[in-house]
């Protein structure tokens, strides 16, 4: 039986040992290593990642390595993109463990119907805590780039992702946003699955993670504001309210039995969960400013 043949493209920047555990983990896969590659985009790394792909390339014969300068995860997923041989391009990120079936299964959602042009898979957090950083997709409509393929035809036709993004956050979003606007669909896969580490964050780290993840997300909703309100359910002035009004008490009740059991931590996550408002507030006063500056010039 013939196998799509499908590159798996990971971008990494100074993760070595990360990179590591997760390349194990694709080389293992149980689709036929004839039929995928790995292409790893190094975005500039000052660490040993060169080395340790290579010394891991010795031991396969479906591992591509390449660098560039670096210009962040879009530019290196685009790159990946473009040097890959296959007519499927699976994506995952180098903190991310895939199970032994990801790209089985993936290539089998996307058999079942020949008119999908991506399938997102399952994104499992494990060891989550108030305190760290998690990425997690259980139910679909989140379109992770830590956990998604798309057919190689589209993403060219689309116009991969946009680079002009000035953080890595929401380029996910809008490239699957523009494969939708085309009319396109992207199914859900549950038995794909990868897990997402999750990684204790500093203070310093928390703030910085915040500000990239609202940082774009005007930019997103004025580009597709009908498919923003239809995958979160409202529009981006109520997650503006709900990020600064709500999360705080969201996130209290979320955590409760961690806080009782951790009644020490108390004091640090007050101090995480009011400075996350205090950032997605000015955020929300930006928003709200550049709608007031369009609507006076008539752009509004």
């Amino acid at each position: 039986m013939k196998h799509p043949a499908v590159s798996v493209v990971i971008p990494t920047y100074n993760r070595e040992d990360l990179l590591k555990k997760c390349l194990g983990a694709v080389i293992a896969q149980s689709y036929p290593k004839s039929d995928y590659e790995i292409v790893v985009v190094d975005d500039g790394s000052t660490d040993r990642t060169e080395e340790v792909v290579m010394s891991i390339a010795k031991t396969t014969s479906n591992l591509k390595y390449i660098r560039q300068a670096h210009k962040g995860p879009a530019a290196a997923r685009n790159l990946g993109i473009k040097e890959g041989r296959g007519e499927i391009v699976a994506f995952i990120d180098d903190d991310c463990i895939a199970d032994k079936k990801w790209l089985e299964s993936l290539v089998q959602c996307f058999s079942k119907d020949d008119k999908l042009a991506g399938v997102e898979g399952k994104v499992i957090a494990e060891g989550k805590t108030p305190f760290t950083h998690q990425v997690e997709n259980l139910k679909g409509n989140f379109y992770l780039t830590a956990n998604i393929a798309y057919k190689k035809k589209v993403l060219l036709e689309t116009g991969l992702f946009d680079e002009g993004f000035p953080y890595p956050a929401s380029e996910d979003w809008d490239l699957a946003f523009k494969i939708l606007k085309r009319g396109e669909k992207i199914k859900f896969c549950e038995r794909a699955v990868v897990v997402h580490p999750s990684r204790e964050l500093s203070l310093k780290q928390w703030l910085k993670s915040t500000w990239i993840q609202w940082a774009t997300v005007d930019r997103l909703y004025q580009r597709h504001k009908e498919l923003w309100k239809k995958t979160t359910g409202h529009t981006l002035m109520r997650s503006f309210f709900d990020g600064v009004f709500l999360y705080f008490f969201v996130f209290s009740k979320r955590w409760r039995n961690y806080l009782i059991s951790n009644p020490r931590k108390l004091p640090k996550f007050i101090v995480f969960y009011i400075l996350q408002s205090l950032i997605i507030a000015f955020f929300a006063v930006r928003y709200l400013i550049n709608l007031s500056k369009n609507l006076i010039t008539g752009r509004g």
